[in-house]
């Protein structure tokens, strides 16, 4: 297991962030997680007939969390993002995506989220580095590719008890039916 992650039997889940300057877990004085936040996909509309994928962090979106995070750091634009709209694109085998088995955006692992006016994958998007471990998974090195400049190292990491997330990539995975035959 990576160092950097507790175990299940000695680690607590840690509640949501309640002052918007903390955006991530607690982590102990020697940079391990000390705990782990709950994880859910929500499956939401999106304008007409297309759904979005959300991932939600201890009951926040992360798009909320990484508005406010951007907000907190002086960046403008400062949020401007949403879910993953799954009739645009076809992201494959859900599960597989969700854990970094297949990547989304050349040289970034996974993207979180996508752009809140138009919903385009790629155009305003979030991305992050997602580690699989046996007992745990972790959101980190997050970045946005279209503004290098930014500094996201403050931005999580998230991490998750591996069979909560499975379980919430599973759930997401058997409420969302292929997308229309459009999508790329």
């Amino acid at each position: 297991m990576d160092a950097r992650l507790p175990s299940p039997a000695t680690a607590e889940r840690v509640p949501a962030p309640r002052e918007p300057h903390l955006h991530g877990v607690i982590l102990a004085h020697d940079g391990t997680v000390a705990g782990y936040q709950e994880i859910r996909f929500d499956v939401r509309p999106f304008g007409g007939s297309a759904r979005e994928l959300v991932p939600v962090v201890s009951s926040r979106s992360l798009a909320d969390l990484a508005a406010a995070f951007e907000t907190d750091q002086g960046l403008t634009p400062a949020g401007r993002y949403r879910g993953l709209v799954l009739d645009y694109y076809n992201f494959g085998d859900l599960t597989r995506y969700l854990t970094g088995v297949e990547e989304s955006w050349e040289g970034d692992p996974v993207q979180l989220l996508s752009c809140s006016s138009c919903g385009e994958w790629g155009c305003w998007p979030l991305t992050a580095s997602v580690t699989v471990t046996l007992d745990a998974v972790l959101w980190s090195g997050f970045r946005n590719p279209h503004r290098d400049d930014r500094d996201y190292s403050r931005f999580g990491p998230f991490a998750f008890l591996a069979a909560d997330y499975h379980a919430a990539v599973s759930s997401a995975a058997s409420r969302v039916t292929p997308p229309s035959a459009g999508a790329t």
